[in-house]
C-alpha cells in the first residue's frame, strides 16, 4: 500500500491520520476551528466538499463517505473555473 489517509469530523473535533508505505506520515487532531483554507481552494458552494493537492501530482482512487445525519443532495459536478494558484 504506498498511501492511504483518512479525515474524520464530529461536530467541533477533526482527526486526519497519513500513511505512507505502511508507516505513519501524519496524525493530526483538534478543533475544526483551528483548521483553515487558502482562498483559492474554497470550492464555490461552501456546503460542498473539495479535495485538493498543492504542487503535486494525485490520485484519488476512492473517496468514501458515511452518512452519519441529516440530508444529503446530489448536484451537477461545478464547472471548472476555478482560478489559478498565485505563482510563487
Amino acid at each position: 500500500m504506498p498511501a492511504s489517509s483518512s479525515a474524520n469530523i464530529r461536530a467541533d473535533q477533526a482527526a486526519i491520520d497519513v500513511q505512507l508505505d505502511g508507516k505513519d506520515y501524519l496524525k493530526w487532531s483538534g478543533p475544526v476551528a483551528s483548521l483553515s483554507v487558502n482562498p483559492w481552494m474554497i470550492a464555490h458552494h461552501p456546503d460542498n466538499i473539495g479535495l485538493y493537492a498543492w504542487e503535486s501530482e494525485v490520485h484519488f482512487h476512492r473517496v468514501t463517505l458515511k452518512m452519519l445525519d441529516g440530508e444529503v443532495w446530489v448536484r451537477e459536478p461545478a464547472k471548472p473555473d476555478v482560478p489559478k494558484p498565485p505563482d510563487k
